[in-house]
């Protein structure tokens, strides 16, 4: 179980890494003092093609687990400013009576 947990950890901060998470956070003061911190974070991913490259065993009875993730240059180009993961491309309106083509489409890759 221990070798289980090691490797869940490792795919969340795989997540992490690709994708992000978000942190949520709320403070209560009262005079002038903090009186409740609360930090909460979430990550919601969908990892495919990630692969265990090493597992090793802590004296304590811990397992250290790595993982790996090869990135294709098509999915970086997603996160950058110019990203191409998906575009609209607009159709030509019809000009014939009785014409149904769409106006717009979306092309994903």
């Amino acid at each position: 179980m221990a070798i289980r947990a090691a490797q869940l950890d490792a795919y969340r901060q795989l997540a992490e890494q690709v994708h992000g998470f978000r942190v949520w956070g709320s403070t209560s003061v009262s005079a002038f003092a903090a009186q409740n911190d609360t930090i909460r974070s979430h990550v919601d991913s969908f990892i495919r093609g990630a692969r265990v490259v090493n597992t090793t065993a802590i004296a304590d009875g811990n397992y250290e687990v790595t993982v790996e993730l090869n990135i294709t240059q098509s999915f970086a180009d997603c996160f950058t400013s110019y990203g191409t993961c998906g575009f609209r491309a607009v159709v030509p309106t019809c000009a014939v009576p009785g014409c149904t083509a769409t106006s717009v489409g979306y092309v994903s890759y």
